[in-house]
């Protein structure tokens, strides 16, 4: 559903449709192309097989996992593909959750490429199970991935993602809602696209790198930076904006140890700043 005095529809078409991905896409994905504010972005809509056990066994075809497993996989060579360079939005029930461990995870291929994807509601998937997508489990089941065109526009302050608790606006709550309507609740996303923070996310087409490893990470990332002349600060803040962390680098330093005891779990930001300009900026993923 959309607005047609704000929202241009550029093209809708469906990708994997065929026979041979049934299995894989019991549903095939729904792209729609539209044009926003003079921006064209690509919307993929997706429901991917439901069930399982929990357990990602590769390379069999039965297990609902390696289904869920092989369609994040397809869609994100689709977008590496065809829309390497575009606004893209992925989205819909991918019926499977962001945190589990990296072994049975079926994002973990999209979540280790970090400079390119971002889920957006991973603070969600990582915070309280009143604020989850389908609360029968409880569970997440529901996420919306950007790709890093969009990475600046989701810093900004006036961006929000949640999940929409439609029950708490009937009489009956969610009895009512789960009866009459579905057993998940929406999840949403606000961008505002047009402005720019300058920021680019990654160091490519740069003559200096900036990168962290592990991430997501538990309790300690390191940062390393090459090539970077002048005074360097790392600046760290959060999806709202809000610096959390900010120190300056000694000379000739080339890594930086950040440990995060006392910062939640989350989505944060690192810039990278020589004499007060920013060079660049990465997302990072604490997960405790």
């Amino acid at each position: 559903m959309y607005k047609p005095s704000v929202v241009e529809i550029n093209n809708i078409y469906r990708i994997y449709e065929t026979s041979t991905y049934w299995n894989t896409f019991p549903r095939a994905p729904m792209v729609i192309d539209i044009t926003y504010n003079n921006q064209q972005v690509f919307i993929i809509n997706n429901h991917l097989k439901c069930c399982g056990d929990g357990t990602l066994i590769i390379g069999d075809t039965g297990d609902e996992e390696y289904r869920r497993y092989q369609a994040m996989d397809l869609l994100k060579s689709y977008i590496d593909t065809n829309l390497p360079s575009d606004n893209v939005i992925l989205l819909g029930d991918l019926n499977d959750v962001l945190t589990d461990n990296t072994s049975n995870n079926v994002f973990q291929n999209v979540i280790d490429d970090n400079s390119n994807y971002l889920f957006t509601d991973y603070d969600i998937a990582l915070g309280s199970s009143t604020n989850w997508s389908y609360p029968s489990w409880p569970s997440h089941l529901d996420h919306i991935l950007i790709t890093n065109e969009l990475f600046d526009e989701f810093q900004l302050s006036s961006a929000n993602i949640e999940t929409i608790k439609v029950d708490d606006y009937l009489t009956g709550g969610w009895t009512e809602y789960d009866q009459n309507v579905t057993d998940h609740r929406p999840v949403a996303l606000k961008l505002t696209l047009g402005p720019s923070l300058s920021v680019d996310d990654v160091s490519k087409n740069k003559p200096f790198d900036f990168i962290n490893y592990p991430n997501p990470f538990k309790t300690e990332t390191v940062f390393s930076f090459k090539n970077v002349l002048g005074n360097i600060d790392i600046e760290i803040y959060n999806t709202l904006g809000q610096t959390i962390f900010y120190t300056s680098v000694p000379s000739g330093q080339s890594t930086f140890h950040w440990k995060t005891d006392k910062t939640p779990n989350g989505i944060y930001f690192a810039k990278l700043l020589s004499n007060k300009k920013l060079l660049a900026s990465r997302k990072v993923i604490l997960s405790k």
